[in-house]
């Protein structure tokens, strides 16, 4: 988790949207931290990925 929250910055939708089933997988303090990150992202994939997650 640690290593995914410093690429953060710059990465695609799908690979956003790639990130937050991961966090979701791990679980945990660490990855909530990163879903954190990532939640102000708009693009339609990513928004159905955090609704699941």
């Amino acid at each position: 988790m640690e290593l995914l929250s410093s690429m953060v910055d710059g990465l695609s939708e799908r690979e956003s949207a790639t990130v937050v089933q991961t966090a979701a997988a791990v679980g945990g303090e660490a990855a909530y931290e990163l879903v954190k990150q990532i939640r102000g992202d708009e693009s339609l994939v990513v928004a159905n990925e955090l609704r699941t997650a």
